[in-house]
């Protein structure tokens, strides 16, 4: 019973107080079609998980955020792994597996700047609606919403457009 009661607190705190957990909770980032869920800590391409290692993620997310704009290598290998002493060929290795997980129809979504660093340089928008950054929610509304429209055959259109035509002329 004590168990229960802790975790009811923590639930009850987590979701009238810190904001930032909040925040981190409903954050998504979308491009092309990716969504990135950050308190999930996944990478999907319309429906299906994109698997990635989890330092992967980091460095994905870090370019995200930086969108646009030319991360140096020990920046970027700063803010993936913080107090920690790592090889330029460990992230060269995360990029190239990013790459390849990001991998369609030859587009490219992180460019080498030549003796500068990284940049992600896909359309990036940023969701905090669930529901908005849910591709299969948003393919099922288009889907649902070409249903809902009325269905004719062949130039029907057209043969209407004529009749009307014929009307007003007569």
């Amino acid at each position: 019973m004590g168990a229960t009661m802790a975790h009811a607190r923590a639930t009850a705190n987590f979701m009238k107080g810190d904001s930032k957990a909040k925040m981190k909770a409903k954050r998504y980032y979308l491009f092309d079609l990716f969504r990135v869920d950050v308190y999930e800590r996944v990478l999907y391409c319309a429906e299906s998980v994109v698997p990635l290692t989890p330092k992967a993620f980091d460095t994905l997310l870090v370019l995200i955020e930086h969108n646009g704009h030319v991360l140096g290598k020990n920046e970027l290998m700063e803010k993936v792994w913080p107090d920690t002493f790592v090889e330029e060929n460990n992230l060269a290795q995360n990029i190239s597996m990013l790459r390849k997980a990001l991998s369609r129809g030859g587009r490219k979504f992180i460019e080498t700047v030549p003796k500068r660093g990284y940049r992600f340089v896909a359309d990036v928008k940023e969701s905090l609606n669930a529901a908005e950054a849910n591709p299969e929610a948003t393919l099922a509304g288009k889907t649902r919403a070409a249903h809902e429209q009325p269905h004719r055959k062949g130039n029907s259109f057209l043969k209407d457009v004529i009749i009307i035509g014929r009307a007003v002329v007569k």
